[in-house]
């Protein structure tokens, strides 16, 4: 049996997308290592799963300001802060995004798929600004879900990196794993899936070039891993050796797909934030 099944069974009071994040953070080894979800436990081996105080159980509806872009009886549209979570995990147990949807949706909202993850189908990092798509029904979630796996949603996003890159336009093709040595990090690997990153340059300064990103795979840090693989890291991402900044310079701004007949087109500028940086680099 899988891990994460096989811990599910054996803590049914975690949901198994709570045990994949405990197992993907590190939390779970088997015989002193760690593994990965999929892993097939057998029945000699010695299994320690660490769990947190605090794991979230239901999801506490709160009023927390959202920056809507686009609602309709289908779906939401945020335009997420820097900083904020995406969804209830440990370390996490509220204050989210999702928990800002509760309040604002209403309690069909959390039936919606995983009760830690309802009404979400892809998802940005806690640093990442910018445009996230929430379902609001079940039909429109599975249709949305079957959008992205079959890589019918275009995704651009704006990133700073330091220094130049030799081609203004371009191609990264490298597949990405879980890094061995760092669980919260992964890495380029021939063993890894496959993960391409297509880039336009949008801007050059002094030290560093602002890119147009578009992510034709949708793997957990692709972006960020990518750019590092190339010696030229995204500003303020210190996981991946970035040079220190205010925050991470990574921004989802513009989301297309064509949903119930209708072509959705959303885009979101650079934040303040981020615009200052650049004009203080730029000078």
């Amino acid at each position: 049996m899988r891990l994460d099944r096989y811990l599910a069974q054996l803590h049914p009071e975690i949901s198994r997308a709570v045990v994949k994040e405990l197992i993907l953070t590190g939390k779970v080894s088997v015989g002193g290592k760690f593994v990965k979800p999929s892993y097939h436990v057998k029945e000699a081996d010695e299994l320690k799963i660490d769990i947190p105080d605090q794991l979230p159980t239901s999801i506490k509806p709160q009023d927390i300001p959202l920056k809507i872009i686009h609602e309709d009886q289908d779906l939401i549209v945020i335009d997420k802060p820097a900083g904020l979570v995406v969804h209830p995990a440990p370390g996490h147990p509220d204050g989210t995004l999702v928990n800002a949807l509760a309040f604002h949706l209403g309690d069909n909202f959390t039936t919606l798929g995983d009760r830690a993850r309802p009404g979400l189908v892809h998802r940005l990092d806690k640093d990442t600004s910018g445009l996230l798509v929430i379902a609001k029904t079940e039909e429109s979630r599975q249709a949305l879900i079957r959008l992205f796996k079959g890589r019918r949603v275009h995704k651009e996003y704006l990133a700073l990196i330091s220094g130049h890159l030799e081609e203004a336009a371009g191609e990264i093709n490298k597949p990405i794993d879980r890094d061995p040595k760092n669980r919260l990090k992964f890495t380029t690997s021939n063993f890894g899936k496959e993960s391409v990153t297509r880039f336009l340059t949008e801007q050059v300064l002094p030290k560093h070039t602002l890119l147009r990103l578009l992510p034709v795979t949708g793997r957990t840090h692709q972006l960020r891993v990518h750019l590092a693989s190339l010696g030229h890291p995204i500003v303020g991402d210190v996981l991946y050796e970035g040079e220190e900044s205010s925050r991470l310079f990574l921004h989802a701004t513009k989301l297309s797909f064509r949903l119930s007949k209708q072509e959705r087109v959303f885009e979101s500028p650079l934040p303040s934030d981020l615009t200052e940086i650049l004009d203080r680099l730029a000078k």
